[in-house]
């Protein structure tokens, strides 16, 4: 029995830990597309660097927001 509920919380930590960085990471590599791009090219590649600069901003003007409307 032991074992069974140590694999299960094994799974529901990993699961959880899973959930709690997939938006950070998906900000960094926005992030990070948009430094790049707006670094090492212009035209469409600057459009690139304002979505890409522009998502964390939103992302954090969104939750913001959200939370004061509670």
């Amino acid at each position: 029995m032991m074992k069974n509920s140590s694999a299960s919380r094994a799974r529901a930590a990993e699961r959880s830990l899973w959930r709690i960085f997939f938006a950070p990471a998906l900000i960094a590599l926005a992030s990070s597309v948009g430094l790049i791009s707006g670094l090492v090219g212009d035209g469409l590649m600057d459009a690139i660097a304002w979505i890409g600069l522009g998502a964390p901003v939103a992302a954090s003007a969104f939750y913001v927001f959200a939370r004061s409307s509670d």
